[in-house]
């Protein structure tokens, strides 16, 4: 799928969801007090995307660890954005998104400062990475 063709049709996901779901009785515990933060989906839908194809070979998989090449940009950099959004299925096997479009707010409002990076007010000292290098040789003892 092209970036021009993202939303304009679905993906064909591969289903291999989690061996191991949370039980009803404790997923209705958590949906009568969601709160936020501390409760997470048995899953997850992860996909790849290449300049060729754009975003392809999704699949729902096992809720889990992210493998993380050491390499990757926003490690580095800290431009990247997460919003994760929640599906819950109910009683009536159907299927309700938690807040979409507050998640679509909160999506486009950091989109905003990641590309408009003249938005931040940071001040950084001349001396911020010597200071840095200072404290980590002496804490691993070279001084």
């Amino acid at each position: 799928m092209t970036a021009m063709e993202a939303g304009s049709r679905l993906w064909d996901i591969s289903m291999n969801p989690s061996t191991s779901p949370v039980a009803s009785a404790e997923r209705d515990a958590i949906l009568a007090n969601p709160g936020f933060g501390g409760n997470f989906t048995d899953n997850m839908v992860r996909a790849k995307w290449t300049a060729d194809k754009g975003w392809h070979d999704a699949e729902l998989v096992a809720y889990g660890p992210l493998l993380l090449d050491p390499a990757t940009n926003f490690i580095h950099y800290g431009q990247a954005i997460f919003e994760g959004l929640k599906a819950y299925r109910h009683a009536d096997g159907s299927i309700k998104t938690f807040r979409p479009f507050k998640n679509a707010q909160r999506f486009a409002a950091a989109m905003f400062f990641i590309t408009n990076p003249d938005r931040f007010d940071v001040v950084v000292t001349d001396n911020l990475f010597g200071d840095i290098l200072t404290d980590i040789g002496a804490a691993i003892g070279g001084g």
